[in-house]
Parts: structure tokens; C-alpha cells; sequence
């Protein structure tokens, strides 16, 4: 019972820095890909 105790004390403080790193790789893959067809657009013009 003690594991399953401490576990859900941990998610809330591990949850938060996941999601923001997440957001934070999903922006910085949106912008590559954006980045990648706006070149991508200017070679092929």
C-alpha cells in the first residue's frame, strides 16, 4: 500500500514539467516543420 500511496504524490509534480516539455517539443517541431516547407517552398519557386 505504501508504493501505491507515494505514487500518486509524484504525478502531480512530475505531471506539470512532462506536459511542459511536451508543449515545448510540440512548438519547437511545429516551427521546423513550418520552417522545412517555407524552404522547401522558396526552392521550388
Amino acid at each position: 500500500m505504501t508504493p501505491r500511496l507515494s505514487l500518486p504524490d509524484d504525478p502531480p509534480t512530475v505531471t506539470l514539467p512532462r506536459r511542459t516539455l511536451a508543449l515545448i517539443l510540440l512548438n519547437a517541431f511545429g516551427a521546423g516543420f513550418l520552417t522545412a516547407i517555407i524552404v522547401t517552398l522558396l526552392i521550388t519557386l
